[in-house]
């Protein structure tokens, strides 16, 4: 009976330390579980902040960016308007240069046949003062 005993004292003091050994693991994983329990929800909240930050961003990035395409519908307007301007000042300068070179065609060739008619004039005057002075002029060996 005594051996008895004791193998159940030493049976049971074995396995209290083994209890002992698991209550301590137990707890070690209690406290590692509770550090990463923590840590979970840090990380949480700082993707649900990131997740905020990043909505308005891109809320922000949103109204950026249809104020800009509004500005480029803008300045597209305005340029195909100023584009329609000058093509037609363009045209009607190009209208009022080619009328002004006919013009100053039209005018070279009047200038020519008047230059040649008064020349044509003078000409006749010449030769017909030339002539009256023939017929009533005494000559110089008459004298």
């Amino acid at each position: 009976y005594l051996e008895s005993a004791e193998a159940y004292n030493i049976c049971k003091m074995v396995n209290q330390q083994n209890v002992h050994k698991i209550a301590q693991e137990l707890e070690q994983y209690k406290a590692e579980y509770m550090l990463n329990a923590e840590r979970l929800n840090y990380n949480l909240q700082v993707l649900r902040e990131r997740v905020k930050e990043n909505k308005n961003a891109q809320n922000q990035h949103k109204r950026k960016l249809t104020r800009l395409q509004d500005v480029l519908s803008q300045l597209i307007g305005r340029y195909a308007e100023a584009d329609k301007r000058f093509r037609q000042a363009n045209t009607e300068l190009t209208e009022g240069y080619r009328r002004v070179t006919e013009q100053y065609k039209d005018l070279q060739l009047k200038f020519q046949h008047f230059e040649k008619a008064d020349v044509e004039k003078f000409q006749q005057v010449w030769d017909m003062h030339e002539g009256c002075l023939l017929y009533t002029s005494p000559s110089p060996r008459d004298s």
